[in-house]
């Protein structure tokens, strides 16, 4: 098993949780002077860690920097005075802005990474999003002009294809946060060159994250679970899915291991699943 403190501080137990071992490439774990070469300076306080959606040996983990893993369950940290910083942990890119925070998906060594550069909204600089890819061969900020410039919540790689991802956004429309733009989910088939507004029909509302199933799209939102087909574009019709789940935002949704449940975590109200028809 895999957990994470703040920090990007993430840890992990082989024997059922009887010991755990720190694996953190943060600085805030190290010992001694810090080296920003081998630790990740300034990472958010829920930072995120993520698996390969065909790979589960690779991870991924995101703070200012991305972190590449293929050691997994045998992943080592060994903070130490004189040579501080992680083992296993590889440091694969900087775009040279602070405080960012990665929601990373991976697909044999492909990996999309929403970033803000000031993430504080009214700060300043003034808050910019992102989403950097290595998709290609190497890393680059994705330069779209219809992006919202809003906070990228989730990032969903096609198992079958890198180049096919979705990006789900947070917070209101443009009414609410001055060059926000319109659109919480957006797609793309071209590796991030090009996207198109998926959420047209959908109600102007925070979102938070998707999955991708059999042809069905599962977004999670700040009011409940939305679902649509998959590959209808911007006359993508979405509906609300199932009954009884608590009126309460979803802050995450993921694919139960069958691939047909999907369990949603609530904010305050538990964990729900159900499966998708």
């Amino acid at each position: 098993m895999v957990g994470e403190y703040v920090d990007l501080n993430p840890y992990l137990t082989t024997d059922g949780g009887h010991t755990y071992l720190t694996i953190s490439p943060s600085c805030f774990s190290v010992i001694g002077p810090f080296d920003l070469t081998k630790c990740n300076p300034t990472p958010r306080f829920m930072a995120p860690l993520a698996t390969d959606v065909n790979n589960p040996n690779h991870w991924v983990a995101g703070g200012e920097y991305v972190w590449d893993d293929t050691a997994a369950w045998a992943t080592v940290f060994q903070p130490a005075a004189t040579s501080p910083g992680p083992c296993n942990w590889t440091n694969v890119n900087d775009n040279r802005r602070r405080s960012l925070d990665y929601r990373s998906r991976g697909d044999g060594g492909v990996t999309y990474a929403g970033s803000c550069g000031n993430c504080n909204i009214g700060g300043s600089p003034p808050f910019a999003s992102g989403i950097d890819t290595n998709y290609g061969g190497t890393w680059h900020t994705i330069s779209a002009p219809n992006l919202p410039n809003r906070y990228a919540a989730g990032l969903t790689v096609d198992p079958a294809n890198a180049a096919h991802i979705y990006a789900v956004y947070n917070g209101y429309s443009r009414r609410w946060i001055p060059g926000g733009r319109t659109g919480h989910v957006v797609e793309s088939t071209d590796g991030g060159a090009t996207w198109r507004d998926i959420s047209v029909l959908l109600p102007d509302l925070p979102s938070d994250a998707l999955v991708l199933s059999g042809g069905k799209l599962v977004l999670g939102t700040d009011i409940g679970a939305f679902i649509a087909n998959a590959g209808g574009g911007v006359s993508t019709a979405w509906s609300r899915l199932g009954t009884h789940l608590p009126n309460t935002s979803l802050n995450d949704v993921r694919l139960d291991p069958n691939g047909t449940t999907v369990l949603a975590a609530t904010h305050g109200r538990g964990l729900w699943r159900i499966r998708i028809p």
